[in-house]
């Protein structure tokens, strides 16, 4: 039992002092990676999911950030209340920028899996869609909206950028900034 307790905490101390590891996810078996993102910017790709990209200055100094794909039956409810009709991906992509939000827009590239493009329906258009806030003096506003991106067909996947709406403080239970991101439909 003890080799067992010292081995998991020989463990934990490695995940603590690593600047970039990855872990699952807060709901299923998902991906998480944290990465350190300098002051010249940088790049964090969670495999087969997402890679965001932050540029230069994006903060004021280091800032350990974490992409993970979740799967939150909270956030599927509120998609489904935004964008009735509309299916999505069975994850989102969470981006935890910490106590502090970018104070510059961040690009994300999607991975668009195989099984989502063949699922598509005629009359189903690919789109992407931030949970966005703008909070106003008497209430708090907002909710999933479709934002503008590009789609490669030969990557498959898409580029699209966050604005300083898409961070918001007022959904983490410690008080971090986060973007959500999920790739879904629209019906025409």
């Amino acid at each position: 039992m003890l080799n067992r307790l010292k081995i998991y905490f020989s463990a934990a101390i490695l995940l603590l002092i690593s600047s970039k590891f990855i872990a699952y996810g807060q709901s299923g078996h998902y991906p998480m990676v944290i990465s350190r993102i300098p002051l010249s910017g940088g790049t964090i790709t969670l495999n087969g999911y997402a890679s965001v990209i932050f540029p230069a200055g994006a903060f004021s100094s280091s800032q350990d950030v974490k992409v993970s794909a979740t799967s939150f039956p909270e956030t599927d409810n509120d998609y489904k209340n935004d964008t009735p009709g509309g299916v999505r991906l069975p994850y989102e992509i969470r981006i935890n920028f910490g106590l502090i939000a970018p104070s510059t827009p961040i690009d994300v590239v999607l991975h668009v899996p195989d099984t989502f493009l063949n699922s598509l329906s005629q009359g189903n258009n690919i789109e992407v869609f931030a949970d966005m806030t703008y909070p106003t003096q008497n209430e708090l506003l907002g909710g999933f909206e479709g934002i503008p991106f590009t789609y490669d067909s030969a990557s498959k996947s898409i580029r699209a950028t966050l604005s300083a709406e898409a961070f918001s403080n007022l959904f983490t239970l410690d008080g971090t900034y986060e973007a959500i991101v999920i790739i879904g439909t629209i019906s025409k």
